[in-house]
């Protein structure tokens, strides 16, 4: 299914480049892909954020603002990039994603196993290539290597293998910032499973000592941790990361945006502006992806789904919007894995599952085109 998704997106990217002209929204397209000497169905999934991980793989952290993109991704690809060639970086970062992506996969069907049957977990799965804006899995982007890392994390979890567990969380930590959401996540998953006492009081006082002793607390925070202290040493700001937001879209705060506030924003934008303007449609799309996961999450708590995965992807839909603007939501919400199992849960009937599919098809053929082209997506 995976290899077929892959050169489906291929062919996808071979029609882009044929029916229409290369638009990028992004500098620095003219230095790193076109002197690859790569047809452009191949360098274009280096796109927008991909050339800064490629940047940062190349010259590190040289290039002013780039210390928003966590280091673990481009260290790998500046790695894999050593021992096959570096002139192909674009091609290191394409089968980093690809085999993270399957490895992802299969660790997914993996954690469901441990909770639902085979129809739901297909469906999940399926549910997961189909989204819209799916081929950022196949991008230069964090996405399959990180979605592998927070599969990981909580399969262990579920394993109880908490060392390898917080070792794989910080690991995370040290690939986006949302990494450390993986921790009040986590520490969630060690109390609903850590039985003590029937006493209400002397148990949760157990649970916490017990949490206290696991090395959740205390390993998972690290890849966060490092990245800042050497932020700090070098740049002497360890929130750089934070304080470059604003550099990456002219929209976003550096301080804190309650999401009723974002909201009312987007709501004025949408009757204000043109509906026939890329403002307009961006817009749009960036409103329902947040509506409709913020949708879905609660659908997640009428279906019973495990408290840990909910209140991690309720993070994950939720923290970006602090920032003042729903800007990259529909990429975004890729990460937050429970909105696939809530999917692959409800679409039992066929007709529904079908046409839910055919739509995210054809929105994901679209959006990959867009992207493709150099314009803006998520």
């Amino acid at each position: 299914m995976l290899i077929i998704w892959r050169i489906f997106l291929y062919g996808v990217a071979f029609l882009t480049q044929i029916n229409f002209p290369f638009s990028p929204q992004f500098p620095y397209s003219d230095i790193y892909m076109f002197p690859s000497g790569l047809p452009q169905w191949v360098w274009a999934w280096a796109n927008f954020d991909g050339v800064h991980y490629l940047t940062i793989a190349q010259h590190g952290y040289m290039a002013q603002f780039t210390q928003a993109f966590f280091p673990l991704f481009p260290l790998l690809m500046r790695f894999l990039g050593m021992i096959l060639n570096d002139k192909f970086l674009i091609i290191t970062g394409q089968i980093i994603s690809f085999i993270s992506l399957s490895l992802a996969l299969v660790f997914f069907r993996k954690l469901l196993m441990f909770d639902y049957k085979p129809p739901v977990i297909f469906r999940s799965i399926a549910i997961l290539l189909l989204f819209p804006t799916s081929f950022f899995f196949a991008a230069i982007y964090t996405e399959s290597f990180f979605l592998l890392l927070v599969i990981l994390t909580f399969y262990f979890a579920r394993k109880r293998n908490w060392w390898l567990c917080a070792l794989i969380g910080a690991l995370a930590a040290a690939t986006r910032i949302t990494g450390i959401l993986l921790l009040p996540a986590l520490c969630v998953e060690y109390m609903n499973v850590k039985l003590f006492s029937k006493n209400l009081v002397n148990g949760l006082a157990q649970k916490m000592v017990g949490l206290i002793k696991t090395p959740l607390l205390y390993i998972m925070p690290m890849g966060f941790v490092i990245y800042a202290l050497y932020l700090q040493r070098n740049f002497g700001d360890w929130l750089y990361f934070w304080h470059a937001q604003p550099a990456f879209g002219a929209e976003r705060s550096a301080a804190f945006i309650l999401p009723p506030q974002v909201i009312w924003r987007y709501i004025k934008i949408l009757l204000t502006v043109s509906y026939t303007s890329n403002s307009f449609f961006t817009a749009a799309v960036e409103f329902i992806a947040y509506c409709g996961a913020v949708l879905l999450m609660i659908v997640g708590h009428k279906q019973r789904i495990r408290s840990s995965y909910l209140l991690f992807g309720w993070l994950v839909v939720l923290v970006p919007s602090l920032t003042g603007t729903l800007s990259s939501m529909p990429r975004y919400i890729l990460l937050a894995f429970p909105l696939y199992l809530v999917l692959g849960i409800f679409l039992r009937r066929n007709l529904w599952f079908l046409t839910v599919s055919a739509i995210f098809l054809s929105m994901l053929i679209l959006f990959t085109s867009y992207f493709i082209r150099g314009l803006w997506v998520a």
